[in-house]
């Protein structure tokens, strides 16, 4: 919502400043160029590896793998969600045709983490495995929702992100092998 609008309003401007005069192409191509730069020197400075790309493969490591505690920092946090977040509005709104689906759902998950670290009860959350990993594919979930707008396609997402993270092999298989082994774990 947010996004969208900021992206709006930056492209309504670049629309009044072509029509404004005979040297509006020229106004165009300085502010396209200028939040190019914008973009690029917020990505640069921020010097946070995880912003180089898409954020899509940060969020698959983030739901295939158990990361200790003391690597969030370099993968999800409040500055990555900052720097993304800026870089992601002055990219798009100066006219580049990039994506907004990977950017968004990896800033929906450093909210997620953000708010896991910021509010007390949830702290606990971030050292259970599993539990975190379901709260990342939620996160990931919304943030594919505000992209489309479709929440069914945001739930298709989060179960698809889920099963990749489970051998589905295992669970339907031995689970009909071994049905007391089994108990509790799933």
């Amino acid at each position: 919502g947010c996004i969208s609008w900021l992206i709006k309003v930056i492209s309504t401007g670049q629309a009044r400043l072509i029509t404004v005069s005979n040297v509006g192409p020229f106004y165009f191509l300085l502010t396209t160029t200028f939040l190019c730069g914008v973009s690029a020197f917020i990505i640069k400075k921020g010097a946070m590896k995880a912003t180089y790309g898409a954020g899509m493969p940060e969020v698959k490591a983030l739901l295939v793998s158990d990361f200790h505690h003391s690597d969030f920092p370099t993968i999800v946090s409040f500055k990555i969600l900052c720097i993304r977040l800026f870089s992601l509005v002055t990219a798009v709104g100066s006219g580049l045709s990039i994506g907004i689906a990977a950017p968004l759902v990896h800033i929906s998950i450093c909210t997620a983490y953000t708010l896991m670290n910021i509010v007390p009860d949830f702290g606990e959350f971030l050292e259970n495995h599993a539990i975190r990993k379901q709260i990342f594919a939620a996160a990931a979930a919304v943030g594919m929702t505000t992209v489309f707008n479709a929440p069914v396609g945001g739930l298709l997402l989060s179960i698809e992100l889920m099963l990749n993270a489970v051998n589905i092999n295992f669970v339907a298989f031995n689970h009909y092998l071994f049905p007391h082994r089994l108990e509790g774990h799933f």
